[in-house]
């Protein structure tokens, strides 16, 4: 729904669009066209904020008050939070990550230095194939990513189906004599987990450029036939 209004804002305030739609933040949007250098520095404000939220603490299983209570900074703002968000446990999560999301795709189009890092033939390519690496990274991190884990000693087995399953993969690599990665050191940067992701992260790419050229583009296409069509029975 954000999206939605975000879109329909941008085409409200086009100058050479004449619209009769009157929103209660007109005055506000014309005063601050008046004044760009000010816009800007709320941009930025709007951008710093979204990377802030974005960032938020987060942990699986855990209500509220274990994870932001126990944080700097976050604890007032899961005062903020509604009760609503609180009828699972982890569910408080995407209050915040909401806002996150909206103020991030906010600020980034309005931001010259911003639209130009997003424009880069990188970003295009990741865009291009991000929905289908949100598809296959849940699959992928099962068959490749976990089973590297218990090799390479970031994981050990917790419990007696995970000794079933991975029991035999467990520091295979890192007890080995000629493995060179410590499982040491600063967290998330221990060098066995950064092994994992160096080797994880091209393949994950390249299985989500397989399934947009399989899946995801002709789907579109697809479903741009049958609005076609439907189109035509009007």
């Amino acid at each position: 729904m954000a999206g939605l209004l975000t879109a329909e804002l941008d085409m409200f305030y086009e100058e050479e669009l004449d619209v009769n739609v009157k929103l209660p933040w007109d005055s506000l949007v014309r005063q601050l066209r008046k004044r760009p250098i000010l816009r800007q520095v709320l941009l930025h404000l709007m951008l710093i904020a979204a990377l802030y939220l974005g960032g938020q603490p987060a942990g699986d299983h855990l209500r509220k008050d274990a994870v932001l209570g126990t944080c700097r900074g976050w604890r007032t703002l899961s005062w903020l939070i509604p009760v609503v968000y609180e009828d699972t446990e982890d569910a408080h999560r995407w209050f915040w990550l909401f806002w996150a999301a909206w103020l991030m795709v906010f600020s980034c189009k309005e931001i010259g230095w911003v639209k130009e890092l997003f424009e880069t033939g990188l970003s295009q390519y990741l865009g291009k194939h991000s929905y289908a690496l949100y598809l296959v990274h849940g699959p992928m991190i099962g068959l490749l990513s976990e089973r590297l884990f218990y090799l390479t000693g970031v994981k050990v087995p917790f419990d007696s189906d995970s000794v079933e399953r991975f029991g035999h993969l467990t520091n295979k690599w890192s007890d080995a004599s000629w493995w060179p990665f410590p499982t040491t050191g600063t967290f998330g940067l221990e060098p066995n987990f950064v092994f994992c992701v160096v080797v994880s992260l091209p393949v994950f790419l390249y299985i989500s450029e397989l399934t947009t050229k399989m899946i995801d583009g002709p789907s579109i296409k697809v479903a741009k036939w049958i609005y076609v069509k439907l189109k035509e029975i009007r």
